[in-house]
């Protein structure tokens, strides 16, 4: 039975303060419909975030990225989310896909955030059947936060059994999925690509050094 994560955050925009080193966020509900986001997208988004714009930019379309203890009866602009804790999850995060630390849940678990695990909403039916001619069912998971919805992804990923390795082109340092056997260094085939010019322009630029 496949499994559906339903993440609809509430429209919000994001505001950055603070000067560079001390960068804080905070939120403000805005007018407007909420809308379905792909948690995988969020996931591949919330990695590739690099500077605390982005981030901003990031938390424009999820909203509110996480709760903790201390804030989860305060209201929205009460809530304040620091750039350096963005940049601990990511890595956090990555630690995670990688199997090097325990499961988000687990270490989130020892922290001030509160994340919990996704809630079964229903069980749908899908209008296609198997081969047997009968019909296929899904079941829907609701999250709350980017934060949650990222730690659902993971924690599907791991119950399937499926593992994950780190892209080893320093450029890319994508964290994908290992779909066989086979020792992959790289995310893609253009990745392969790439790593494979940048090693031959570095050997030709020592060649020509040590002349």
């Amino acid at each position: 039975m496949d499994v559906v994560i339903v993440f609809k955050p509430r429209k919000m925009t994001a505001h950055l303060w603070g000067e560079p080193g001390k960068e804080l966020f905070t939120w403000r509900l805005v007018k407007g419909t909420a809308v379905d986001v792909d948690p995988y997208w969020v996931r591949d988004y919330f990695a590739r975030v690099r500077t605390p714009t982005e981030a901003r930019e990031f938390l424009n379309v999820t909203g509110l990225f996480a709760k903790t203890k201390k804030t989860i009866n305060l209201p929205l602009e009460q809530i304040g989310f620091q750039w350096a804790t963005f940049r601990a999850f990511q890595d956090l995060v990555k630690k995670s896909r990688l199997g090097t630390v325990g499961h988000l849940y687990e270490v989130l678990a020892r922290t001030e955030f509160e994340v919990s695990l996704p809630k079964p909403i229903c069980v749908e039916k899908e209008i296609s059947t198997d081969e047997f001619g009968r019909p296929e069912f899904f079941v829907c998971l609701e999250v709350e936060t980017a934060l949650e919805a990222i730690a659902a992804t993971i924690f599907i990923e791991q119950q399937a059994g499926i593992a994950c390795r780190q892209c080893e082109r320093p450029a890319c340092s994508r964290i994908y999925r290992v779909a066989s056997k086979h020792k992959r260094q790289y995310c893609s085939h253009a990745c392969a690509r790439k790593a494979n010019k940048e090693m031959k322009r570095e050997e030709r630029s020592k060649t020509m050094g040590g002349k």
